[in-house]
C-alpha cells in the first residue's frame, strides 16, 4: 500500500494524489489497583491507568499509630522496582509503569516511635520513674 505503478505513455502525465489524516494511535494504557483502606491506613494513585514507562506516584496514609511496613507493586508475579520517599516524602513511593496491569498492597505495623509516653531517647518520661540518666526522678532518698 502507498506504491503505485504505471506504464510511461508517449506524452506528458500529470500525477495527482490526494492524502488524508491519519490518527495517532491510541495510547496503550495499563491498569493500577490499589486495595480498599483499612482501619490501619490506605493507599491512593496518582493514576488509575498509565502508559508504559509513566512515573506512577502512590501515597501511604498510615491511620494514627501505624506506619507502613512493607508496599509491594507487581505486574502479574513479578515484582515491579518501587522507590520509597525520604523525609517529609516518606509515605510517597514511585515506580516505572510496565507493560502490564499492577496490583499495589501495602501493610502496616505499630509505629512504636508515637506509642506511650516513651522516649527513644531516655525512657519513660512519667513522674517517679527513669529518666534515662540513671537517676530516679522522684520518690525519696534511703539513706
Amino acid at each position: 500500500e502507498g506504491t503505485y505503478t504505471f506504464t510511461m505513455p508517449e506524452a506528458n502525465v500529470t500525477v495527482s494524489a490526494e492524502f488524508e489524516a491519519i490518527p495517532a494511535p491510541t495510547p496503550v494504557t495499563y491498569a493500577v489497583t490499589v486495595p480498599e483502606a483499612t482501619a490501619d491506613g490506605g493507599v491512593t494513585t496518582d493514576k488509575a491507568t498509565a502508559e508504559e514507562g509513566a512515573t506512577v506516584t502512590l501515597t501511604a496514609a498510615p491511620a494514627t499509630g501505624k506506619k507502613v511496613k512493607a508496599l509491594t507493586v507487581k505486574a502479574g508475579e513479578t515484582a515491579v522496582e518501587v522507590t520509597a520517599g525520604t523525609g517529609e516524602n516518606a509515605n510517597k513511593y514511585t515506580f516505572t509503569m510496565p507493560s502490564a496491569a499492577v496490583t499495589v498492597t501495602v501493610e502496616f505495623e505499630a509505629d512504636t516511635a508515637t506509642e506511650g509516653g516513651n522516649t527513644e531517647a531516655g525512657g519513660n518520661t512519667e513522674a517517679g520513674e527513669n529518666t534515662g540518666s540513671g537517676e530516679n526522678s522522684g520518690g525519696s532518698e534511703n539513706g
